[in-house]
């Protein structure tokens, strides 16, 4: 009886939804208790597994220990681009409409079959109607939940903005949040005494460290809006874009500039 209950919920949101990051409702077939969705061929869960095996067979030293740290810089850009920025873009879409998705985790991260991002599983996903209600009960998965959701207090949109700084980490170091520990430990540590996964170089720049822990900070109103991180990503990528298009140009400067000049706005060689 849940089931169907969650499923119908799920058919009522996914029928008014439309973006290329969200899992397309098809059909419903309420008779048989399924619904009609996007194919997906596997989720983000399995793509971090895929991606921890191929970073550990190989471990560089010496001369080729720079080519590992290039190649780190720019498989997480490709992360960035390709995971963090389409899911960001989802949720600022659900959020949009007063939706609270309220478990978002890699395992409800899926690929379709041209590796297009789609969110998706909105059995426990909600629409605030009124703007100044606020959702009560323990929902949503411990290890990705806000901490004002296992409190059992009122808590809304910002809840989860958590969740997105604990998959972002993940997508970076490639290690679940708090692996090892087990639900009494994650209800101790975490969200009694307030630890949080420890950041490092492996986690990004700066910039996106900081993304992070303002994303997962305990006070829900200090938390950033999607369409802040949206911004704060898409402006990353840019600044990362033009520092490899400047390094490269550094790499091939000599090479290009040997027995060249230039006259009247044009080179020779």
């Amino acid at each position: 009886e849940i089931a169907l209950k969650d499923l119908a919920i799920e058919a009522k949101l996914l029928e008014h939804l439309d973006h290329e990051n969200i899992i397309g409702l098809h059909a419903v077939a309420c008779c048989k208790g399924f619904l009609l969705l996007d194919r997906l061929y596997h989720t983000l869960e399995d793509r971090i597994l895929k991606w921890r095996r191929e970073d550990t067979i190989v471990k560089p030293t010496g001369i080729l220990s720079r080519g590992k740290t290039d190649l780190a810089k720019k498989t997480r850009d490709y992360r960035l681009q390709t995971v963090a920025l389409p899911v960001a873009k989802a949720m600022q879409y659900l959020h949009s409409r007063k939706i609270i998705f309220r478990d978002l985790k890699p395992a409800n991260i899926g690929y379709a079959n041209d590796d297009t991002i789609k969110l998706f599983d909105f059995g426990l996903a909600r629409q605030i109607v009124d703007s100044d209600r606020r959702m009560t009960g323990f929902t949503g998965t411990l290890r990705y939940m806000a901490p004002e959701i296992y409190d059992s207090e009122h808590y809304g949109l910002s809840a989860d903005v958590y969740s997105f700084g604990l998959v972002l980490w993940e997508l970076s170091v490639l290690r679940k949040p708090y692996a090892g520990m087990g639900p009494t430990e994650i209800a101790d540590e975490v969200m009694v005494k307030g630890h949080r996964p420890k950041l490092s170089r492996k986690c990004g720049t700066h910039a996106i460290q900081g993304l992070m822990k303002k994303c997962w900070t305990s006070k829900a109103e200090k938390r950033p809006t999607f369409s802040k991180i949206r911004a704060a990503l898409e402006d990353e990528l840019k600044c990362e874009s033009v520092e490899q298009e400047q390094q490269e140009q550094q790499e091939e400067g000599p090479q290009n500039r040997r027995g060249s000049f230039t006259f009247g706005g044009f080179q020779f060689r």
